[in-house]
């Protein structure tokens, strides 16, 4: 069985309108969310092996925040095409996977990391509607899929199994 971690990276400075969207830094608010992010999920045992990351500035510093906390030791590629890249992209990364990868995470931008977070729990029909109320910054949502090679992953075989935000994990 394989486990994918979709994350959107957490909230973004938008002070210095000089500077173009794919450079902006997270702000004070995103700066605390990715490591309390980081920390739940090292509690959580959702460590990944494989990191896909956006290479846009906020989602790499999300990554690291995260990972200081997580301190998983994942290989991660850092990758221009996953900026603002459509649902189909992403999905096509994750079947690409090598199959040594169990646990593979995605840190990307919305709003396409919701429409293949949504999609993922749709299939799974189990009645869980968290992703319809949106897919805030730094939210995490995590999928059980039933499938020994990522190349045979399909929407049909990932089931959500926790979906959660900065927010939620105060309220806890």
């Amino acid at each position: 069985m394989k486990k994918i971690i979709l994350m959107r990276h957490a909230k973004s400075d938008w002070s210095n309108s000089d500077l173009d969207d794919f450079e902006r830094p997270l702000n004070k608010r995103g700066r605390n969310a990715a490591p309390k992010m980081g920390r739940e999920l090292r509690r959580l045992g959702l460590v990944p092996d494989l990191v896909y990351c956006s290479a846009a500035v906020r989602a790499g510093e999300t990554w690291r925040r995260l990972d200081k906390e997580l301190t998983s030791g994942a290989k991660v590629e850092s990758d221009e095409d996953l900026y603002m890249a459509a649902a189909d992209v992403l999905f096509d990364r994750l079947i690409c996977a090598p199959d040594e990868a169990g646990t593979v995470m995605m840190v990307g931008h919305n709003p396409e990391m919701h429409v293949l977070a949504a999609r993922f729990a749709e299939s799974s029909n189990d009645g869980d509607d968290r992703l319809e109320r949106g897919f805030p910054t730094a939210a995490v949502a995590v999928f059980d899929c039933e499938c020994e090679r990522w190349r045979d992953l399909r929407p049909g075989l990932a089931r959500l199994v926790r979906y959660m935000t900065p927010k939620s994990i105060e309220e806890d």
